[in-house]
Order: C-alpha cells, then sequence, then structure tokens
C-alpha cells in the first residue's frame, strides 16, 4: 500500500476510527497516570506520617514519667541518636528543643546546650523550630509534638522526614510513565491501523463492488465469510439486497420485453387493416366495415392492456387503494350475482361468515371477477364453479374453486407472473387475454396486506384461495 493509499484511508471512517481510538487511549492513559500517581502519593505520605508516629511514640515510651527538663535533657541525646532503633541519620530528623533554649538533634548543626535566661513559650518555640528546619532542610513531612508534665510544657519533639527521595521517586514514575504511554500509543496506532483495515476491508469490498455494479450487471457479490457481527450482517445484507435487485430487473426487463410484445401484435394488426382501407375505393363494401370493427377490438384490447398495465404499475404506491369498511358477505354475494353471467356453469356459494374489512371495494371485485372469469374461461358448460369463506386466526379465508381443466403443476409457480399465459389446455388460444389477470389480482390483494394462493391438478380443476384481514373494529 501506498503512502497516498494510507493518506486516503486516513482521511475516511478509518480514520475517524483510529483519531476517535487513539483519543479514548489518551484519555485513558491521562486517568490512569492521574490515579496511580496520587495513589501512590498518598501511600507514601501514609507511610511516612506512619513512621513518624512510630518514632513520638517511642519518644513518649522512654520519657514516660519525667517531670523536670533536666531528666529530659538527659534522656535526649541518647534518645535522638539511637541508630540501633531504626532512625535513619540520611533521611529522618529529630529535635527535641526544651523551653529553656537546649537543642538536641540527630543533626550536629542544629545542636545547643545553652540555657536562656528566660523560658520560651510553647507556641514560640514551635514557631521557631519549624521555622528553622523549613531553612536549612528544605521540603519536608514535619510532625511536632509538645511533651508535657503536670500541666507545664517542657519540650517539644519534631520528628520530620524528607520529601525529596519521594519526590524523585514520583518524578522517575512520571518519566516511566510518560515513556511506557508513549510506547504504548505507537503500539496501539500500528496494531489499530492493522486490525482497523482488516475490519473495514468488507466496507471497502462494499463500496468497490457497488462503484463496479450496474443495471446490466448486477452477478457481483461481496461473499462475506468472516465472523457474523455487525459488518458481517452489513455484508450480508448487501448480497441480499443485491440478489432482489438483480431479480427485480430481470421481473423489470422481461416485463418490458412482455409489454412489447403484447403492443407489437394489436399496432401490427391495426397497420395492416388501415393499409388495406387506404386501399379500397368503396367506402360503403363489407370488406371496409368488417376491417374496421377488427380495428376498433384491437383497439380495445389495447385499451384494456394499457389499463391493467396502469393498474400494475399503481399498486405499488401507497395511494392506490381508497380503504373502506366492507360487510364480508354483503360484499361477496354480490361480487357472486354479477360473476353469474359469466357464463352456464353449476355456480354454488358456500357459508360466509358475518365479519367486517378495510378494503377497497372496487380493486377487490376486480380481483374476485378475475378469478370467476378465469373459472369460466377453463371449464366448461355444466362444471361446478363454487364459492366459500371461512373466518380463522384474525383472518378470511375466500376460496374460489372449479372443476374445470386443472393446472400442469410446472406451471403453478408462475401462475401470478406477468404476461405468463401456460400450455396446452390454458394456452393464448383458450382466451384473449394478455396474462396479466392473476397478476392484477396478487397485487391488490397484496396492497390490501393479504395473500393469494392456487392448488391445481389436471383434469380435476383448480381452487383460488385468497387470505385478508379482518378490521379490528
Amino acid at each position: 500500500m501506498s503512502l497516498a493509499d494510507i493518506w486516503s484511508s486516513l482521511k475516511g471512517l478509518r480514520g475517524r476510527i483510529m483519531v476517535s481510538y487513539l483519543v479514548l487511549m489518551i484519555l485513558v492513559l491521562i486517568v490512569n497516570y492521574f490515579f496511580v500517581y496520587f495513589v501512590l502519593h498518598n501511600e507514601m505520605l501514609r507511610r511516612i506520617d506512619s513512621e513518624l508516629y512510630e518514632d513520638i511514640y517511642e519518644f513518649e515510651q522512654k520519657t514516660q514519667g519525667v517531670k523536670s527538663i533536666d531528666k529530659l535533657a538527659s534522656i535526649a541525646p541518647t534518645f535522638v541518636k539511637h541508630e540501633e532503633k531504626g532512625f535513619f541519620s540520611s533521611g529522618r530528623l529529630i529535635v527535641l528543643a526544651t523551653v529553656d533554649g537546649r537543642i538536641f538533634s540527630n543533626k550536629p548543626e542544629l545542636n545547643s546546650t545553652s540555657k536562656s535566661v528566660n523560658q520560651i513559650s510553647a507556641s514560640s518555640l514551635v514557631r521557631q523550630l519549624r521555622q528553622r528546619v523549613e531553612e536549612n532542610y528544605g521540603d519536608l513531612r514535619i510532625e511536632i509534638k509538645p511533651v508535657r508534665s503536670e500541666g507545664k510544657t517542657l519540650a517539644v519533639l519534631l520528628v520530620a522526614e524528607s520529601l525529596v527521595p519521594m519526590q524523585q521517586t514520583l518524578q522517575s514514575l512520571v518519566r516511566d510513565l510518560f515513556l511506557a504511554s508513549l510506547i504504548s500509543l505507537l503500539l496501539a496506532t500500528i496494531i489499530g491501523f492493522i486490525f482497523s483495515a482488516r475490519s473495514l476491508s468488507s466496507l471497502t469490498k462494499m463500496a468497490n463492488t457497488a462503484e463496479k455494479i450496474d443495471q446490466l450487471d448486477l452477478n457481483l457479490r461481496i461473499n462475506y465469510s468472516g465472523v457474523q457481527d455487525e459488518i458481517g450482517r452489513l455484508a450480508n445484507t448487501f448480497d441480499r439486497m443485491l440478489d432482489r435487485l438483480e431479480s427485480a430487473f430481470k421481473e423489470q426487463r422481461q416485463f418490458i420485453s412482455n409489454a412489447s410484445h403484447e403492443l407489437r401484435t394489436p399496432i401490427t394488426i391495426i397497420k395492416g387493416h388501415l393499409q388495406v382501407l387506404e386501399r379500397l375505393k368503396e367506402t360503403d363494401s363489407k370488406e371496409f366495415h368488417t376491417t374496421v370493427r377488427m380495428l376498433i377490438d384491437e383497439l380495445n384490447r389495447m385499451t384494456r392492456l394499457v389499463n391493467n398495465l396502469l393498474i400494475l404499475a399503481r399498486s405499488e404506491r401507497k395511494d392506490f387503494l381508497f380503504l373502506e369498511s366492507l360487510n364480508l358477505a354483503e360484499f361477496l354475494n354480490e361480487v357472486f350475482l354479477k360473476a353469474r353471467s359469466l357464463g352456464q356453469r353449476d355456480w354454488q356459494i358456500g357459508s360466509i361468515p358475518e365479519v367486517d374489512l378495510k378494503a377497497d371495494r372496487d380493486n377487490l371485485t376486480q380481483v374476485f371477477l378475475n378469478l370467476f372469469k378465469n373459472a369460466v374461461r377453463f371449464s366448461k358448460k355444466g362444471d361446478v364453479i363454487a364459492l366459500e369463506a371461512i373466518k380463522e386466526n384474525g383472518w378470511v379465508k375466500i376460496s374460489v374453486k372449479d372443476s374445470g381443466c386443472g393446472i400442469a403443476s410446472k406451471d403453478l409457480p408462475k401462475i401470478f407472473a406477468r404476461f405468463y399465459r401456460a400450455e396446452s389446455s390454458r394456452s393464448r388460444a383458450s382466451h384473449d387475454g394478455a396474462g396479466l389477470g392473476l397478476s392484477i389480482a396478487q397485487a391488490i390483494v397484496k396492497a390490501h396486506g393479504g395473500k393469494i394462493k392456487v392448488a391445481s391438478k389436471v383434469g380435476k380443476g383448480s381452487t383460488f384461495t385468497v387470505w385478508l384481514p379482518v378490521s379490528s373494529n
């Protein structure tokens, strides 16, 4: 991959993911740094305070019962220099200052054995002692304990620990954490760059596939085989969408081809007869009137075809239906009466439940008249055509059954396809339709939220079943 490709990828989704990832890493490292720093800082101070309190407690134990300054002064030199007891001459500072001016310390430069004429107050002694050690020894952790006997302050004990070692340790920690953070960020950037490339490869492939797809070539697929995470689901959904698009385009091309063929035939007939009319010298001849009637028939057929195509086109629109409340029994009885005039058959109507539907009366009438016309067209005089309906599980199931010639099993899966005509007994010779009746019926039923199916056996007849949702009102 060239630098230009890397830069291009970083400017897109991959770059935004990487920046978000790095910002999150930096925030985590900053929070982690402050957490570790303050926890360690407080723990070290706690340990120092604990050791200082131990020194104070030990001094109190050694001076218990002492009531005079002189007695206290005699014990002090031994205590402050008692290294085997755990005092560290390099970092620990111990100072005992008596109110008469004497100072005993493990730091020789602080020692003073001279007495003052007037005793110093406890508060002044504490202030002077703190000021002196802070000026000479810098940043210290100080604990001060007055030494009292019988309500009088005899001396002040100051124990202190230099904070320099702690500060040096913390500075080293900050430096190490900073270096570790830089190394972590560098590794995270490299690993994130690699893994983001792998994670987004499917998205990149989808984009490249989409760029190559056009209406004439819908065969390309992503064929994702990785983990079924969000990206995997998106890739599979993309492939399924392409399957649907490819199927839709194939149906569209087939539809255009069939529509062109159906329209070409009447146009050719009309053109031929017009040429005949052009050559006729007598317009009142029998041939002239016959030709005019044929032209009108063909124009009527073209009109029906165009109207049917318009219905199919409008069936995809949301405003295709004009819904109203229909009583199923009244509606089907009305349609059945209209259908009886289509041919001399053994018309039968079964039980119909009293339910209400939200439906488009005109379009639904066209559905059942189409089914009755088919039943008449593919049956003969005396054959049974029956209508019945039942209600089950919030649906009404309406069946139109005939005992006609039936449909071959190989034709059943295609019977609702536009312009499809079954062969042999259900060929074009048997009717003058364009193969759109059942397609229109299916489109109208689907627009109502229902479904239509067919069951048939050759020589036994066919049963078309329509499921429609029952109104909740």
